[in-house]
């Protein structure tokens, strides 16, 4: 849930940083991957690269699609939307911002209280369903990657892919990976 005076606060660092297409809040968090704390953030950047290789690197920056302030003409104009039914929407949000933000702010305060794995939660009820899902993303990405930062893509899918090795169980999802890791290698030999 949001503090109280999340939404005042984004806003004045939407006020300070015009130029900014995302303002990032911090969070208390039982899990490192959504706090901003001990990651050296500056307060604004307008480097396309960092922001890129920031956003690819996995457990830098919140992949979460709260806690983030973000103008409404951002997500239409670069067509940020979630696809209905889709299981990792947070993935899919994380990948698109990588590729279009061009300007980001870091509010180290903490404006949002998360708590992760409750036993009715996603992470926790639907890994197979989920990791499933998630061979579906990555096929998404690997089609999506472009030329910026293009190490870095390949890179950030690789990860991906070795994370959820240990979930598979059926024929057809290794051979998702099977594909899925022939294509990236062929990728990166053209990098």
């Amino acid at each position: 849930w949001m503090t109280n005076d999340c939404l005042e606060k984004m806003m004045n660092m939407a006020t300070k940083y015009p130029t900014a297409n995302l303002i990032q809040g911090n969070s208390f968090c039982n899990s490192k991957w959504a706090r901003l704390e001990g990651k050296k953030l500056p307060a604004f950047s307008d480097d396309r690269k960092w922001i890129k290789k920031k956003f690819l690197t996995l457990n830098y920056l919140p992949t979460t699609c709260w806690n983030k302030l973000i103008k409404r003409e951002f997500v239409v104009d670069n067509g940020l939307f979630f696809k209905e039914g889709f299981l990792h929407e947070d993935e899919m949000w994380q990948w698109g911002l990588s590729k279009t933000v061009r300007a980001i702010a870091f509010f180290l305060d903490k404006t949002y209280h998360y708590t992760i794995l409750r036993p009715s939660g996603i992470m926790d009820s639907m890994t197979k369903k989920k990791d499933h899902f998630l061979f579906f993303v990555l096929e998404l990405w690997v089609e999506d990657i472009d030329d910026f930062c293009k190490d870095e893509q390949i890179a950030y899918i690789f990860e991906k892919i070795r994370r959820i090795t240990p979930n598979i169980e059926t024929e057809e999802d290794w051979e998702h990976t099977e594909r899925l890791l022939n294509t990236l290698s062929a990728k990166s030999k053209k990098s």
